[in-house]
């Protein structure tokens, strides 16, 4: 864990030896389900359910909303996505590094190659923090979801309201997201012996793809 910090090409050689992924993965799963059952606990609900109608609803399915926004739909829908989507997310990506490994005739198994994506996605322990500081910091149980993310390019630098067309992608990238694109690249390369420029391509091109289709609808 210090390694991907101090040193994460030493790091992904350890890994590469040892592909072991449960730690990080727990952390990360566990670390994300508990926020959120922390924050659905915590937060006045009433203001929040209030906010998010004043901006998503429109005035024929304010009733529909009001009774689709509940506090167990809202912490059920977050711990699933914790617990379910998380560590598939992370098998996806290692099928893909799974297949491009394969083509270029690497030798590496899936199993490597998901505790590389499992270890790359650690600087989400971070953002985890911070979302932990956000609540300790706020007063009377006032905290949109979005802003347990205080790391993301819509806190950091838009905030645009959760109705706004580009809130999604905004709230769905920060600086643990830049983090883990760089440890995926130092990781393949390290694994791969390619250049700085094929590695982060071959990184990048699976963000850089969900990206480029999520602007594109959005902007069509």
């Amino acid at each position: 864990m210090a390694g991907i910090v101090q040193n994460p090409a030493q790091a992904f050689r350890q890994i590469a030896a040892r592909p072991r992924s449960l730690l990080p993965l727990s952390l990360i799963v566990a670390g994300t389900a508990l926020l959120y059952l922390w924050y659905y606990g915590w937060v006045d609900f009433a203001w929040l359910r209030e906010r998010l109608l004043d901006q998503l609803a429109t005035p024929g399915n304010r009733e529909a909303a009001l009774k689709a926004v509940t506090r167990p739909l809202m912490l059920g829908s977050s711990i699933a996505g914790a617990m379910i989507t998380l560590p598939l997310s992370y098998l996806l990506l290692a099928l893909y590094f799974h297949g491009v490994g394969k083509l270029r005739g690497l030798g590496i198994g899936l199993r490597q190659w998901y505790a590389l994506v499992v270890w790359s996605s650690t600087p989400a322990l971070l953002v985890l923090l911070s979302g932990a500081v956000q609540i300790l910091a706020a007063s009377a149980g006032r905290l949109e979801p979005s802003q347990l993310d205080p790391l993301s390019l819509n806190q950091l630098l838009f905030h645009l309201d959760v109705g706004h067309a580009w809130v999604g992608v905004l709230d769905s990238v920060d600086l643990g997201s830049f983090w883990k694109l760089a440890l995926l690249a130092i990781g393949y390369k390290t694994w791969s012996g390619d250049r700085w420029p094929v590695s982060a391509a071959v990184a990048w091109a699976p963000a850089a793809l969900f990206y480029g289709v999520w602007i594109a609808v959005k902007a069509w």
